[in-house]
């Protein structure tokens, strides 16, 4: 930041030395408690024009007093000590340090880089952190930033913007969708712009940011307090606009892939790539109405914490938090189902508890998050998955294909850092097509969603 923030400065000096004198004297400040760190941070500035002379050796709280009083800074930027010993509450206590070095006279800003669950946790510290951080300084903008941007380190981040000295209350705050900046994998090469996306993508981002312009499956403005989650992922809207009929037919694909490879060779499986109905409907999601998850399912949760050791000659499938083989990592057989308990340590719990009905769609809470399965016979299953019924309906193969390629449309809503547990499970929306009914009011129309997915490629193997 130091050294970015110090080119910067000279860039918008033009050449101007006296200006770059000034920049280097006045302009520009820093702290780092680590004398290692400090002597490279004082190695780089001389090395890109010196600007050593305002770095501090030193805890940051210490020299709180000094570098208002002393500099009175305007922008500040930080990255807080992530890891295991550092909780976010501390995290945001850092930010609240650099606003309290904010000149109050001046228009100031903080931008902070830390960890997402900073924006999602609600621990009774870090939200106390969090009103005293809204009471003073109005949270301007959240950026959910890539899950690989520290990578090889697996840590994923936000960026958060405070205006200084301007209260929270009555304002809202922008959240932007930042996960794709056109970065890729390569093997000892780590994260590269390997096709040229990153320019036209990160002016989408600037611009959308300085306009504060919401943009479906992008941006969203809303009004938080600090019991809120603070991420994008939480209000923004899904774009339904990109949803096409290769969607359904690829879930049909995997799905009939799936029982291709577990069918029994004396029953044999019949692959095939015709549809049920000749009459093919049109997908037109402008119509359709969102419904809340538990007004249209029964919403279970899965068992085990330990897995049960794996019995070959079983049937009964294990669902883990995957996404392949329809969910499936394991078979067991009922004694073996039977004998393990939830933990793998006593007490045990009655066989009912860890068996579900055939007829349920199986979502992944933790891991791989937000992939969704279709069972047709009976299962057991990790605590990292919810089974879904409908309530008074049973799931036919076609609605769940329907159903299974839409609930993996919101699976950017969630992550590692972000689980799609029960608790959050209920009041998340799901748009599907809809009648209204005696009472005028709107119901999922199921049988459309069958007759859509019959009139397509594949369906001919459900």
């Amino acid at each position: 930041f130091i050294v970015a923030a110090i080119q910067r400065l000279f860039k918008l000096a033009e050449g101007d030395e006296e200006k770059r004198k000034h920049i280097k004297r006045k302009q520009i400040c820093g702290c780092e408690l680590r004398p290692d760190m400090y002597t490279y941070a004082c190695s780089n500035m001389r090395f890109r024009g010196d600007g050593k002379s305002n770095l501090y050796n030193g805890d940051c709280f210490n020299n709180e007093a000094t570098i208002r009083d002393n500099h009175q800074p305007t922008v500040a930027f930080l990255n807080p000590p992530y890891g295991k010993t550092v909780s976010c509450a501390r995290q945001m206590e850092f930010v609240e340090h650099a606003l309290n070095t904010i000149n109050p006279q001046a228009d100031g800003r903080v931008v902070a880089i830390v960890q997402m669950s900073c924006g999602i946790k609600n621990e009774k510290d870090l939200i106390e952190v969090k009103k005293r951080l809204l009471a003073k300084h109005h949270l301007k903008a959240v950026l959910s930033m890539p899950d690989d941007l520290f990578y090889p380190v697996g840590v994923v981040t936000c960026i958060m913007v405070f205006e200084a000295n301007k209260p929270n209350e009555g304002k809202k705050t922008w959240f932007g969708y930042f996960k794709d900046d056109g970065f890729e994998k390569r093997k000892n090469l780590g994260r590269i712009d390997a096709r040229n996306r990153y320019t036209a993508i990160k002016e989408r981002w600037i611009s959308a940011f300085r306009n504060l312009d919401e943009i479906l499956g992008l941006s969203v403005r809303k009004e938080v307090i600090a019991e809120d989650e603070w991420c994008a992922e939480a209000y923004m809207e899904t774009d339904y606009s990109t949803l096409c009929d290769e969607d359904f037919i690829r879930k049909m694909r995997d799905y009939a892939a799936f029982l291709v490879g577990s069918s029994s060779p004396n029953v044999p499986f019949t692959y095939t790539n015709l549809s049920l109905l000749s009459n093919k409907l049109n997908l037109y999601t402008d119509t359709w109405q969102w419904f809340r998850y538990d007004e249209i399912f029964k919403i279970k949760k899965g068992f085990y914490n330990k897995k049960p050791e794996e019995n070959f000659n079983g049937e009964i499938p294990f669902i883990g938090a995957t996404d392949s083989n329809n969910g499936i990592t394991s078979f067991h057989d009922l004694n073996t189902i039977e004998s393990s308990s939830k933990t793998g340590e006593i007490p045990n719990a009655p066989l009912k508890e860890k068996l579900f009905s055939k007829n349920s769609i199986t979502v992944s809470n933790n891991g791989s998050v937000g992939y969704a399965f279709y069972q047709n016979k009976e299962f057991t299953c990790t605590h990292d998955v919810n089974p879904l019924y409908l309530k008074n309906k049973i799931i036919t193969p076609y609605i769940a294909m329907f159903l299974c390629t839409i609930i993996e449309m919101e699976r950017f809503r969630w992550a590692y850092g972000r689980k799609w547990r029960p608790v959050r499970m209920p009041s998340s929306k799901i748009k599907l097509p809809a009648i209204k009914n005696d009472k005028g009011d709107y119901e999922p129309d199921w049988q459309w969603m069958e007759d859509y997915i019959k009139g397509l490629p594949y369906s001919g193997c459900l």
